[in-house]
């Protein structure tokens, strides 16, 4: 339901209104409202009725995107043999679109891992939207179980990609949270992966 606010005494209040509650309508951005109140709700009101307002709180969100790692697609290069493979695009740095596009970054065997090196392409796009502006932005959920959400603002998405490596390629697992730690404790610099666990765990 939508109202529209015609010829006020002050023109910044004209304008459509979306409905909001019963006695309250929005303007798109939030910034001004028409609300219904009753004489009793404040001294300067004589009568019952609907009252146009203005919001003065300003509220901010950071609203922040993975990013590109050309260590990281590197190391994806190590990570899936892809040394004598020509790479489609014909640059490392194509790797994780074309992992991303091949379904690797949900791979029951390397998705974790995959995601891991390739959060900007893996990570899945959250929708926010307030006040009539529509974003979308990359989030995390600060949790190390490896059900989590994905991410790429904190350690989590490392330790569960390094947790997943050292499953699949190294030695018996150990806690997720620690795995970062325990794969740089036991790995030289000649390892095979070494590589991938220097991107993974910086």
């Amino acid at each position: 339901c939508v109202i529209t606010v015609a010829n006020p005494t002050d023109g910044a209040y004209a304008g459509a209104y979306t409905r909001s509650t019963e006695d309250v309508y929005l303007s798109a951005d939030n910034s001004m409202r028409v609300k219904y109140l009753e004489a009793t709700a404040a001294p300067y009101l004589t009568c019952n009725g609907w009252h146009v307002q203005s919001n003065s709180v300003q509220q901010t969100q950071t609203l922040l995107y993975c990013e590109e790692s050309a260590a990281r697609a590197a190391a994806l290069v190590v990570y899936l043999g892809l040394e004598s493979v020509a790479i489609p695009g014909g640059r490392v740095a194509d790797v994780c679109t074309w992992a991303q596009e091949g379904g690797l970054c949900t791979d029951g065997t390397h998705g974790a891992i995959v995601t891991g090196l390739c959060s900007l392409e893996c990570v899945a796009l959250q929708q926010f939207t307030s006040g009539g502006l529509d974003e979308e932005y990359q989030t995390f959920d600060g949790t190390y179980e490896s059900n989590a959400a994905s991410n790429c603002l904190n350690a989590a998405d490392d330790h569960k990609a390094a947790h997943a490596l050292r499953q699949l390629r190294v030695t018996p697992a150990s806690a997720e949270a620690t795995a970062c730690a325990d794969l740089t404790a036991e790995m030289c610099t000649t390892h095979q992966y070494f590589e991938v666990v220097a991107a993974l765990c910086r």
